[in-house]
Protein backbone atom coordinates (compact mmCIF):
# COMPACT_ATOMS: atom_id res chain seq x y z
CA UNK A 1 0.00 0.00 0.00
CA UNK A 2 2.80 2.44 0.54
CA UNK A 3 4.87 1.72 -2.41
CA UNK A 4 1.61 2.51 -4.46
CA UNK A 5 0.87 6.01 -2.35
CA UNK A 6 4.33 6.67 -3.27
CA UNK A 7 3.99 6.11 -7.20
CA UNK A 8 1.65 8.04 -7.16
CA UNK A 9 2.90 10.79 -4.79
CA UNK A 10 5.71 10.66 -7.35
CA UNK A 11 3.22 10.82 -10.54
CA UNK A 12 1.72 13.97 -9.29
CA UNK A 13 4.77 15.40 -8.59
CA UNK A 14 5.74 14.38 -12.28
CA UNK A 15 2.68 15.68 -13.91
CA UNK A 16 2.95 19.03 -11.72
CA UNK A 17 5.91 19.63 -13.20
CA UNK A 18 4.91 19.46 -16.91
CA UNK A 19 1.96 21.91 -16.38
CA UNK A 20 4.57 24.23 -14.63
CA UNK A 21 6.90 24.46 -17.38
CA UNK A 22 4.27 24.63 -20.52
CA UNK A 23 3.66 28.01 -22.13
CA UNK A 24 0.82 28.85 -23.94
CA UNK A 25 0.82 30.74 -26.83
CA UNK A 26 -1.59 32.62 -28.97
CA UNK A 27 -1.77 34.79 -32.20
CA UNK A 28 -1.89 38.64 -32.11
CA UNK A 29 -3.80 40.26 -34.73
CA UNK A 30 -5.31 43.77 -35.46
CA UNK A 31 -5.39 46.61 -38.32
CA UNK A 32 -3.32 49.70 -38.30
CA UNK A 33 -3.62 52.85 -40.46
CA UNK A 34 -1.17 55.63 -41.00
CA UNK A 35 -2.83 59.55 -40.84
CA UNK A 36 -2.58 61.35 -44.05
CA UNK A 37 -3.29 57.85 -45.99
CA UNK A 38 1.13 57.22 -44.94
CA UNK A 39 2.19 54.19 -46.61
CA UNK A 40 2.97 51.50 -43.87
CA UNK A 41 6.77 49.85 -44.30
CA UNK A 42 6.39 48.05 -41.38
CA UNK A 43 5.39 46.50 -38.15
CA UNK A 44 7.08 44.91 -34.93
CA UNK A 45 5.41 43.90 -31.80
CA UNK A 46 7.73 43.68 -28.86
CA UNK A 47 6.33 41.32 -25.75
CA UNK A 48 7.12 43.24 -22.56
CA UNK A 49 8.18 41.32 -19.36
CA UNK A 50 8.39 37.90 -20.95
CA UNK A 51 12.40 37.65 -21.86
CA UNK A 52 12.93 37.17 -25.32
CA UNK A 53 11.13 33.74 -25.42
CA UNK A 54 9.73 33.58 -28.11
CA UNK A 55 11.26 36.59 -29.49
CA UNK A 56 9.41 40.34 -30.27
CA UNK A 57 9.43 40.23 -34.00
CA UNK A 58 8.26 41.82 -37.55
CA UNK A 59 4.53 40.94 -37.84
CA UNK A 60 2.88 39.64 -40.89
CA UNK A 61 0.65 42.37 -42.78
CA UNK A 62 -1.70 42.59 -45.72
CA UNK A 63 -2.92 45.68 -47.51
CA UNK A 64 -6.89 45.79 -46.95
CA UNK A 65 -7.20 49.14 -48.97
CA UNK A 66 -5.55 52.56 -49.66
CA UNK A 67 -5.08 53.28 -45.31
CA UNK A 68 -5.29 50.52 -43.52
CA UNK A 69 -3.26 46.98 -43.19
CA UNK A 70 -4.05 43.53 -41.56
CA UNK A 71 -1.46 42.40 -39.11
CA UNK A 72 -0.91 39.18 -37.25
CA UNK A 73 2.25 37.58 -35.07
CA UNK A 74 2.08 34.13 -34.36
CA UNK A 75 3.53 31.94 -31.76
CA UNK A 76 3.55 34.97 -28.80
CA UNK A 77 3.24 34.06 -25.08
CA UNK A 78 -0.22 34.01 -23.66
CA UNK A 79 -1.61 36.18 -21.85
CA UNK A 80 1.26 38.99 -22.77
CA UNK A 81 1.77 43.05 -22.67
CA UNK A 82 2.92 43.99 -25.99
CA UNK A 83 3.67 47.23 -28.11
CA UNK A 84 2.94 47.55 -31.26
CA UNK A 85 5.48 49.56 -33.70
CA UNK A 86 4.60 51.11 -37.36
CA UNK A 87 6.87 52.50 -39.82
CA UNK A 88 4.94 55.39 -41.49
CA UNK A 89 5.72 56.91 -44.55
CA UNK A 90 7.89 56.83 -47.60
CA UNK A 91 10.75 54.34 -47.82
CA UNK A 92 13.59 56.69 -47.27
CA UNK A 93 11.84 59.09 -44.78
CA UNK A 94 9.60 57.15 -42.49
CA UNK A 95 8.58 58.18 -38.56
CA UNK A 96 8.51 55.47 -36.16
CA UNK A 97 5.41 55.14 -34.19
CA UNK A 98 4.27 52.77 -31.20
CA UNK A 99 1.08 51.99 -29.37
CA UNK A 100 0.79 51.54 -25.59
CA UNK A 101 0.96 48.44 -23.60
CA UNK A 102 -1.88 46.31 -25.33
CA UNK A 103 -3.13 43.06 -23.90
CA UNK A 104 -5.42 40.77 -26.10
CA UNK A 105 -6.63 40.51 -29.51
CA UNK A 106 -7.60 42.59 -32.53
CA UNK A 107 -6.87 46.14 -31.85
CA UNK A 108 -7.46 49.06 -34.70
CA UNK A 109 -4.84 51.37 -34.26
CA UNK A 110 -4.19 54.85 -35.94
CA UNK A 111 -0.68 56.16 -35.91
CA UNK A 112 0.76 59.85 -36.27
CA UNK A 113 0.46 62.64 -36.21
CA UNK A 114 2.19 62.14 -32.77
CA UNK A 115 4.98 59.07 -32.39
CA UNK A 116 2.11 57.43 -30.64
CA UNK A 117 -0.65 54.98 -32.08
CA UNK A 118 -4.19 54.95 -30.84
CA UNK A 119 -6.41 52.02 -30.29
CA UNK A 120 -10.36 52.84 -31.37
CA UNK A 121 -13.04 51.11 -30.52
Amino acid sequence: MYRSLAVAGLLILSLGGCAQGSTATTTITGTVSCVANQPIQGIWISVLGRGESPPSGPADWTQLDNETVSFTRSEMPSPSTYTVHVACGQPDAFTNHASGNLQGNNHKLVCGPTPLCTSEP
